[in-house]
């Protein structure tokens, strides 16, 4: 083998993207309220750039004036300058540009600026009319602890266990800790290897299954967006390297999440360990039920023990009782039925009956199998019913009663409203949100020195530097409203019917069927769609809410995954409870009416509607 330095050449074609395109991409796929902040901060770096204002007749006359007098870019005789003068292809473009912000309003791209400046007067009242954030859980529970006369090492745990609550107020069981104990001696030492225990106990299962992938939509339980299958898949060549690479990354995902579940396995190993240890050295005899309720508190104790602080498990037990007393009741449960039995009143004469109930068939009553708590407790169905509908006021997150979330604003982008057409016809009209950011301009100032013969070379080359980045600034931001408009326009005259009668009429459309209408790249649909929202009549949604598939009828048309998605919440709404539909039933009504759509898809519609299963929505007499 050779091993030497040489120098080759290679010819080969390759795709770079220009900066000016760069920015113009970049630009595209900003909501508003990010373009707005991209604004500022160009407006601080970028002195050549400035905010077009409104002025009065008589400083535009002045203006006016004192441009006639400056000095003609020609000379004083109409002589050429010479080489320093600036070429005529940058001159005709200041031209266009300075012509461009009336062609803009014109085309309703962009408000005045003293719209902006009002509604920007209106948006900074409402920020100091904001109120302060609320205080959290466990601060408010924290305000609580101080009002009660308990000794010092209790409370102290007793704070350190509120900063473990979760949201929901609960004090949480990690899911591998049954396993783990239950496969350790009573030092503390495990029988098996971890890798068995965490497989035996399923948690080692490779992701990407279907609870793995949870419905992510969150629009009022419909999925938007454009992804998933094509509407009218056929199966085509593979390219053998891409499917290679696939198969890589889902091994590497499934490696690294068991890798992830072998981590958390290890640190539950080390903490049920410490936990054998202490009841062996504090002489605690308790069965696994009862070491599993002990689990959260060794980690707190854990925890507290590297920082210097000494206590045991009955010090850990005082204070889980003295957090448990707060309000509201149930906070610090670690597992459901414990979180229902601490807010039983103790003078309820069915205190009993529904410690019973809490404790022995908590899962036959979310189930929906009455009948068979009926059998078990020797109730009648009636009673069962009324005791049930006692239970009901009991909260299994008693967290969210004290917490109050703040309402996540979404500010949109562009506007859809109903409008009458010159001939009486009913549509709509799109509009955009500009008033989050002014029209820009170059400064004319900037510009006269540009042009003036007696301007340094150095200085105009600097200005010419700055003027073409505020320029492409400016034609970025224009190109953007425009894609933007003609965009949405489009998503308008496919989606109509759905502006007019709600979900039912939803129709399939994909962003290549846009851009093909457009005569634009699909990647251009989806940039300019990116993070950005519509309000229209029927609420406000993202735009990308407008793009899914369908499902194939009968008669060869298609019907919208949303649509058939409301068709499956309407049929259960109007079913009789006493004997609900189940999801074959469902699918053979549709089959009747012409929708070839199968069982497990209604399962699937239906679970990501939240409703549950028809076992779990009869009503029993």
């Amino acid at each position: 083998m050779r091993l030497d330095v040489s120098l080759q050449q290679k010819q080969q074609l390759q795709l770079r993207l220009a900066p000016q395109m760069i920015q113009a991409i970049e630009i595209l796929q900003l909501p508003n309220i990010d373009l707005k902040d991209r604004i500022d901060l160009e407006l601080a770096e970028n002195e050549v750039l400035e905010v077009e204002e409104e002025t009065s007749p008589a400083l535009e006359a002045t203006d006016s004036e004192t441009a006639d007098d400056a000095p003609s870019p020609d000379g004083p005789e109409g002589e050429a300058p010479g080489a320093d003068a600036p070429d005529e292809e940058f001159s005709s473009t200041i031209e266009r540009l300075t012509s461009m912000a009336e062609e803009d309003r014109e085309a309703g791209l962009f408000r005045s600026r003293g719209e902006g400046q009002e509604a920007s007067d209106r948006k900074l009242e409402a920020l100091q009319a904001t109120a302060a954030p609320p205080p959290s859980l466990q601060d408010m529970l924290a305000d609580q602890l101080t009002l009660l006369d308990a000794p010092e090492k209790v409370e102290a745990l007793a704070r350190a266990l509120l900063y473990c609550l979760d949201d929901d107020g609960l004090l949480p069981i990690p899911p591998l800790a049954r396993p783990v104990l239950a496969a350790m001696d009573p030092e503390g030492n495990l029988q098996r290897p971890l890798q068995e225990v965490v497989e035996g106990a399923g948690a080692a299962r490779a992701p990407g299954g279907a609870e793995a992938r949870p419905f992510a939509g969150d629009y009022g339980g419909y999925g938007g967006g454009g992804g998933g299958r094509p509407l009218l898949h056929r199966a085509g060549p593979r390219d053998p390297d891409r499917a290679a690479a696939q198969r890589e990354a889902r091994r590497r995902d499934r490696d690294e999440a068991r890798e992830e579940v072998l981590r958390e396995a290890a640190r539950v190993a080390a903490t049920a360990s410490s936990l054998r240890r202490r009841m062996r050295r504090e002489g605690i005899e308790a069965d696994l039920d009862e070491e599993v309720l002990l689990f959260p508190l060794v980690e707190v104790l854990d925890l507290l023990e590297a920082e210097g602080f000494e206590a045991g498990l009955d010090d850990a037990s005082r204070a889980l009782d003295l957090v448990q007393s707060l309000e509201p009741k149930g906070v610090g449960g670690r597992t459901p039925e414990e979180t229902l039995l601490l807010q039983l009143r103790p003078g309820d004469p069915q205190r009993e009956r529904k410690r019973h109930l809490i404790s022995r068939h908590l899962d036959d009553w979310k189930k929906n199998r009455l009948p068979r708590i009926c059998q078990a407790m020797g109730l009648s169905m009636e009673d069962l019913k009324e005791l049930l509908e006692d239970l009901s006021a009991l909260h299994p997150r008693p967290g969210t009663i004290l917490r109050s979330e703040r309402s996540a604003y979404v500010h949109p982008d562009v506007v859809i409203e109903w409008t009458e057409s010159g001939d009486g016809e009913p549509s709509y009209e799109v509009r955009l949100v500009n008033e989050y950011f002014p029209t820009l301009r170059i400064s004319p100032q900037y510009l006269r020195l540009f042009e003036d013969a007696a301007t340094d070379p150095a200085v105009r080359e600097m200005l010419k530097k700055k003027i073409g980045s505020a320029r492409w600034l400016i034609d970025a931001i224009r190109q953007r409203q425009d894609t933007l408009l003609r965009v949405v326009r489009e998503i308008v005259r496919h989606q109509g019917e759905f502006l007019d009668h709600g979900l039912p009429a939803m129709k399939p459309l994909k962003m290549q069927r846009i851009a093909d209408d457009l005569g634009i790249h699909v990647s251009t649909v989806s940039r300019a769609i990116a993070d950005k929202y519509a309000q229209t009549p029927r609420g406000i949604f993202p735009l990308k809410f407008f793009f899914h598939g369908g499902t194939e009828s009968s008669d060869g048309s298609v019907e919208s995954r949303l649509s058939v998605k409301e068709k499956v919440r309407q049929a259960i709404e109007k079913e009789d409870r006493r004997n609900p539909l189940s999801d074959e039933d469902l699918a053979h009504r549709f089959k009747a009416e012409g929708l070839n759509i199968a069982r497990r898809t209604v399962t699937k519609y239906r679970k990501q509607l939240g409703i549950p299963s028809s076992r779990e929505r009869r009503e029993w007499p």
